[in-house]
């Protein structure tokens, strides 16, 4: 996680200095995240209750099967440009992004 300001300044920053040609890059502000410092927020957005920490993986690759019909629907009714979840979404990547143990602690 980074701010979008400073990732839109590293993108310009990377796309137009000649330093910059041919390197790989990482940009982060220097805040500490945790997905479940994350996860109770975007619960009282929504008005849902947070699930407690699983205490095992949990991969979405294998239960996400049917989310290609309840996105083109979610997509439909509102107004989305993008109607194949597959283009928005890649399952593999966020289970590699969240099943890592050391991002998973409780703490």
């Amino acid at each position: 996680m980074t701010d979008a300001g400073l990732l839109a300044e590293q993108l310009l920053w990377a796309a137009t200095a000649d330093e910059a040609a041919n390197q790989d890059f990482n940009a982060v502000n220097g805040d500490v995240f945790r997905w479940n410092w994350l996860w109770p927020r975007l619960a009282a957005y929504f008005g849902v209750e947070a699930a407690a920490f699983p205490a095992q993986k949990m991969p979405l690759e294998g239960r996400m099967q049917e989310a290609a019909d309840a996105w083109r629907e979610i997509a439909a009714r509102e107004q989305l440009r993008e109607a194949d979840i597959n283009k928005v979404a890649s399952w593999w990547h966020t289970d590699a992004d969240l099943g890592r143990q050391w991002k998973r602690s409780p703490i």
